[in-house]
């Protein structure tokens, strides 16, 4: 690993297309006509795959190999890295709706669009949840 540096980071150019720049083991730098991104490539069951890592220069060299080696040791382990990271944003998106008073509110939000209320029998129903539903008694 090491092919690139600092210095050809900073002298590659955008062109019309994109094109990669290759760092080793599955990290490449993609060049594009508006921004420069890490990606991590690899195979999984003969078939290429591609996982963004993070733009340049908010995510470093240094970072963009960390996050590299992280990412082919979990596929060394059996793991599909982009099957990881979708299991753990949706662990993520659960976790933040855990509570009653969350989801609550989440089916709302739904409900009102979905059911088409009344802006006054919405804003009954969130009353009467708050009032006799949720802990605080109010947002």
């Amino acid at each position: 690993m090491g092919q690139l540096n600092e210095l050809l980071i900073k002298a590659a150019q955008p062109r019309n297309t994109e094109y990669l720049l290759a760092d080793g083991e599955g990290l490449y730098l993609r060049v594009r006509p508006t921004a420069k991104v890490w990606v991590y490539r690899y195979k999984r069951e003969g078939k290429e795959a591609k996982l963004s890592l993070g733009h340049y220069p908010a995510l470093s060299l240094a970072a963009a190999r960390k996050k590299s080696r992280a990412e082919a040791e979990k596929l060394a382990s059996g793991a599909d890295p982009r099957l990881a990271r979708r299991e753990d944003r949706e662990r993520e998106r659960v976790s933040r709706l855990s509570t009653f008073e969350l989801t609550a509110r989440a089916w709302h939000a739904q409900a009102w669009k979905d059911r088409q209320w009344s802006a006054g029998y919405a804003k009954k129903v969130m009353r009467h949840l708050e009032l006799h539903v949720f802990r605080s008694g109010a947002p």
